[in-house]
């Protein structure tokens, strides 16, 4: 088992309570511990992180629960993708089906633009702990 301690930091819509928060951070530690990680520590922010407001290592995103009636969750999708290029050393983790989704576009539109697409930005937990481990 390999021990995490990069500093992680969950990014999360506003609609969730505290205890939703807790128990979706004690899942993404079981998840990463499933695939052979441990993490102990995963710091929380309804608050966008871009632009040096937070400090992290690696990012959890998650804004389905907000994202109906506008364009929030595009945008965000498009920080992560302009953050990574800049930060290749950062890990960014959609840990939502419809985040995932979002991204899945917003990687096709980021690709045509630009011809590549950056290594650091994964869909699920599972295949980041792949490099993680690896």
């Amino acid at each position: 088992m390999k021990k995490l301690n990069d500093s992680v930091l969950y990014f999360h819509d506003y609609m969730t309570n505290e205890e939703e928060t807790r128990e979706e951070v004690r899942r993404f530690q079981r998840d990463f511990y499933t695939s052979g990680i441990q993490v102990d520590k995963i710091e929380t922010t309804d608050e966008p992180p871009f632009g040096g407001k937070k400090g992290y290592d690696i990012l959890l995103f998650d804004w389905g629960g907000a994202s109906f009636g506008n364009s929030m969750m595009q945008h965000f999708c498009r920080n992560i993708l302009d953050e990574a290029i800049e930060k290749p050393s950062r890990i960014y983790i959609m840990v939502s089906s419809f985040t995932a989704d979002a991204m899945k576009e917003a990687l096709g539109d980021f690709k045509q633009a630009n011809g590549e697409l950056p290594a650091n930005v994964f869909l699920n937990i599972a295949d980041a702990c792949r490099l993680l481990v690896g």
